[in-house]
């Protein structure tokens, strides 16, 4: 056993004596002219051009399950708006180089063995050396350089298709992340202040009246005042949105009426009041809902943070946690 141990321990630092002593006759090649440059090339079409399918496979379908898993995952706490950011920095800063190099280098990698391989069993090595060439600069340098050239362009390309793949299902589960891409409309939420803008439809036609809405900020939240006869379609319609997820951002259905004067919050709610809020005393004619609209938390967190079951109706006096 003390042997078999010592034989292994033994060609372990052979291989890795050999691996060294590659490694600087690859250095010493790589800078004596010439260049093979039409070895690097065949090499590049076969390390880049080749593993394009792969590459773009690898990325949609990771940008597509890391956007369904961030969204599913943050939703329930109204930070679905920060999947994007976590998508792109995973992919761009770990996962996109990690995936590259370990599917696309083992690709290369088993090529190389095997077409290596059957140039040294068929003494095609050997015949460079006699013939007063060098194998590393031959047949090592323009594959080692070619592979560094063609992994960064690869795992670019699978970032970037990785951010089409998140787009896609942003798009079929209807998230409206770009939406909160706050540059994406040049009037986005001027709080405070009266906005003016041409929508699209009336922006072909100047004699049109201009949409016009006053938004609000409370709690860090964007927010409107209903006016008399608005509904979620008129809203969105207004101001460049989806009903649908407008709806869902302040707890109700899109074919609910609203009510002349209630808060209608234009992003996911918090799932708890900010600071300084931290309870409530319930008034006159309040109810979960309507406390929960007013601190800008979502209904179910006011609940949770609570104890209460749904059930739950506030009474006046009532002391109710919001932190």
């Amino acid at each position: 056993m003390i042997q078999a141990l010592g034989k292994k321990g033994i060609n372990f630092f052979l291989f890795a004596g050999a691996i060294g002593m590659m490694s600087i006759q690859f250095c010493r090649a790589l800078f004596r002219w010439p260049f093979e440059g039409k070895e690097f090339i065949r090499q590049v079409y076969a390390v880049g051009v080749k593993s394009l399918p792969l590459s773009i496979i690898t990325g949609l379908s990771t940008g597509m399950v890391m956007t369904l898993q961030f969204a599913y995952g943050l939703k329930q706490y109204g930070a679905i708006d920060q999947v994007p950011k976590l998508v792109a920095y995973a992919m761009v800063r770990e996962l996109g180089p990690v995936f590259i190099a370990l599917l696309v280098g083992g690709k290369i990698a088993s090529g190389f063995a095997a077409e290596l391989g059957s140039m040294k069993v068929t003494d095609q090595i050997d015949a460079i050396r006699a013939l007063g060439g060098d194998p590393i600069k031959k047949l090592i340098v323009p594959r080692v350089v070619a592979v560094l050239f063609a992994l960064p362009l690869l795992t670019i390309l699978a970032d970037l298709f990785s951010f089409i793949g998140g787009s896609l299902i942003a798009l079929i589960e209807r998230y409206d992340l770009h939406k909160f891409d706050r540059g994406h409309n040049p009037y986005w939420f001027k709080e405070g202040k009266q906005i003016s803008y041409r929508t699209e439809e009336n922006r072909k036609d100047s004699r049109k009246f201009q949409i016009e809405r006053e938004i609000f900020v409370a709690s860090d939240l964007h927010y409107i005042i209903a006016k008399p006869g608005d509904s979620f379609k008129a809203i969105a319609k207004d101001l460049g949105l989806y009903p649908i997820p407008l709806a869902k951002y302040n707890e109700l259905d899109v074919k609910t009426p609203l009510t002349t004067g209630a808060i209608i919050y234009l992003e996911p709610k918090h799932s708890e009041a900010v600071a300084p809020y931290t309870e409530h005393i319930v008034e006159q004619g309040e109810s979960m809902y309507s406390i929960a609209q007013r601190y800008g938390m979502q209904v179910k967190s006011l609940y949770l943070l609570n104890d209460k079951s749904p059930d739950y109706v506030p009474t006046v006096g009532d002391k109710l946690r919001l932190r």
